[in-house]
């Protein structure tokens, strides 16, 4: 059985990106979100199908370092994210 896999897109970002998940058959997840001192501060519960599924995040963090924890019943999966306070300036 192959392992259920995620990824994160854009890292760093600016608190808005995406989760990639592949699934190996439609699960429930719980998706959740740490910070450094492993508070739990986001948590979310979708569904995915088999395959790939894409998962739109848009929070609003102070500027720090984050765990991002997926567990779908057998595994947990752990990835950094960092959010910056990046603001970009019509010059």
């Amino acid at each position: 059985q192959q392992e259920s896999i995620f990824s994160v897109f854009p890292n760093p970002s600016s608190g808005q990106f995406q989760i990639t998940y592949l699934a190996n058959n439609h699960e429930s997840l719980v998706l959740k979100i740490f910070n450094v001192d492993g508070k739990e501060l986001y948590s979310e519960k979708p569904s995915v199908d088999n395959g790939i599924n894409h998962l739109a995040i848009n929070i609003k963090f102070q500027p720090g370092l984050y765990l991002i924890e997926i567990n779908n019943g057998l595994n947990i999966i752990h990835k950094n994210h960092i959010i910056t306070n990046w603001i970009l300036q019509d010059s």
